[in-house]
């Protein structure tokens, strides 16, 4: 905010001199005699008048809604977006472009309706202004044994003290509990199977929740050592299988964009490139300037001010307006997916995957089978991660966007790049009425029949704008017909190798004396006259 604050006050500055500037212009034009004095003139005391009143034009719209603005997340972004589009438009009218000086006065006032249209609309599935309560679940791990303490933390952001939660461990055991930011829990099954554990967050007028899937098994045969060393891997790598597959079960992970937190590792590397992509700008406006001045362009100097502005306020207000835009979908999208269980789903593929393991061992098609879901969940796990990855990539780097997009050759890839996190962000909201849709629609029984139709498609569905689902669904495709044909040639080739042997077993054999002066076996090539 005080980056944004220093930015507008020079901007108002350049205002004030350049409008002054003019003025003087238009009084020695009109003691030299030019018909285009007054005009010049006009167009000094508007900018005159813009600069000095501008931010009392702005105060003075946002001062009926500042109740609104007060609660809403980063509500200083809609002011000193609406302030800065007045002032440039106020450059260019001093600089005679009068059309686009008012385009952009008329988009500034017209932002903070349109701003407080987004944060009504953003509250109002949780009943507040601050945005929706996320909630973050951790386990230790995704396996565990009958009779073992699984590990459950809890966090909130942002954090408030004296939240109520409620937890639902999914084994009919619901706890309340009241306490801080966060907690760390713990609990026991005492049978085997996979469950779904769910916790509902309230405090201050907002509601959060979010699901996690956890294994339960019992606990295998432990041979004495060294014969265990086999044991631990084993168990490692059923452990992270689980962790793989069980990612497209977290309905907050698979429905909501993430955040860039202030603090945070992500939000240090921003700050980097932000301070890189402004010494660049520094240079590439230097020359610009130049150029401006040399070849005696009257609109060079405006052009240079606009594209510094630009650039400055996209790269400072990018993560703010990103973690607002999130806020408000991630919002919709927890409304909608609250009621979808993914217990149905989880049981109904899980017991598919064991059941084509078990009997893949006498029918080959049951092994296909166990392979096509595994890879199915793994490359919806896969999109799960990297449209998480993707999005906040885009988020980090939005400094070097904005700095790349001034070169009139890189802003179509810049725009590609927008358009790309805009549909990757839009896809939270999109699966999440899907889910939604699908659970009403089937039902539990039919949630059990179609999950494995509905994962198979997921990918395509959390892509689909963004255009990485097809990317993803090909990629797995190419992969699963890969090994699907490397297994057939293998049992292809056992069959041929055990049809020679039988055939060879079943052919009499000549039995051929070699003579014993002879130096070595005679080759196929050699033909006995005899």
């Amino acid at each position: 905010m005080g980056i944004m604050s220093s930015l507008l006050g020079y901007l108002d500055w350049i205002l004030w001199a350049l409008s002054i500037s003019v003025i003087i212009v238009s009084i020695i034009k009109h003691v030299l005699g030019h018909r285009d004095s007054g005009a010049w003139f006009l167009r000094g005391v508007a900018g005159l008048l813009l600069a000095g009143f501008s931010s009392i034009l702005v105060n003075s719209l946002y001062n009926t809604s500042q109740d609104v603005l007060g609660h809403a997340s980063y509500g200083w972004v809609l002011y000193a977006s609406s302030l800065g589009l007045v002032l440039i438009g106020g450059l260019y009218i001093a600089m005679g472009r009068i059309g686009e000086g008012i385009s952009s006065i008329l988009g500034g006032i017209l932002l903070i309706g349109v701003g407080l249209v987004g944060i009504y609309l953003g509250s109002s599935p949780h009943g507040g202004y601050g945005g929706p309560l996320y909630v973050y679940l951790y386990t230790d791990r995704q396996g565990y044994y009958v009779g073992e303490a699984v590990g459950l933390s809890v966090s909130i952001s942002p954090g408030i003290n004296g939240a109520s939660y409620t937890v639902s461990w999914g084994d009919g055991v619901v706890e309340e509990f009241d306490d801080g930011s966060s907690l760390r829990l713990s609990h026991v099954y005492n049978s085997s199977g996979a469950y779904v554990i769910r916790v509902n967050v309230s405090s201050s007028g907002l509601t959060g929740f979010n699901s996690i899937a956890v294994s339960v098994s019992d606990k295998p045969w432990t041979p004495p050592w060294p014969f265990d060393i086999i044991v631990s891997p084993v168990t490692g790598f059923f452990s992270m299988f689980w962790q793989v597959v069980s990612t497209p079960f977290n309905l907050q992970l698979l429905t909501t964009s993430p955040r860039l937190e202030e603090g945070s590792a992500e939000w240090d590397l921003y700050e980097l490139t932000f301070s890189i992509s402004m010494s660049g700008l520094g240079l590439y406006l230097g020359f610009r300037l130049l150029q401006a001045v040399f070849e005696g362009e009257s609109r060079g100097f405006i052009d240079v001010v606009r594209e510094a502005l630009i650039a400055v306020l996209l790269s400072l207000t990018a993560p703010y307006l990103h973690n607002a835009s999130v806020d408000m979908l991630n919002a919709f999208s927890l409304k909608v997916v609250e009621g979808v269980d993914p217990m149905p789903s989880i049981a109904s593929i899980l017991a598919l995957i064991s059941t084509g393991v078990v009997l893949g061992f006498f029918i080959p098609v049951a092994a296909n089978l166990a392979v096509v879901l595994t890879i199915m969940l793994a490359s919806a796990s896969a999109l799960v991660v990297i449209r998480h990855w993707l999005i906040l990539t885009i988020t980090v780097s939005s400094p070097i966007l904005a700095v790349a997009y001034l070169h009139p050759a890189l802003r179509g890839a810049m725009n590609r790049v927008i358009g790309l996190w805009g549909s990757l962000v839009l896809a939270g909201p999109l699966t999440a009425v899907f889910m939604r849709t699908w659970s009403t629609q089937v039902g539990v029984a039919g949630q059990a029949l179609t999950s494995v139709f509905i994962y198979m498609i997921l990918p395509n569905i959390i892509g689909l704008l963004g255009g990485a689902g097809p990317v993803i669904t090909r990629s797995a495709s190419i992969l699963l017909y890969t090994v699907l044909g490397a297994m057939r040639t293998m049992e292809e080739r056992r069959q041929t190798r055990t049809q020679r042997l039988q055939a060879g077993a079943n052919t009499p054999q000549r039995i051929r004396l070699l003579n014993p002066y002879q130096s070595r076996v005679p080759s196929w090539r050699t033909r006995d006259t005899k």
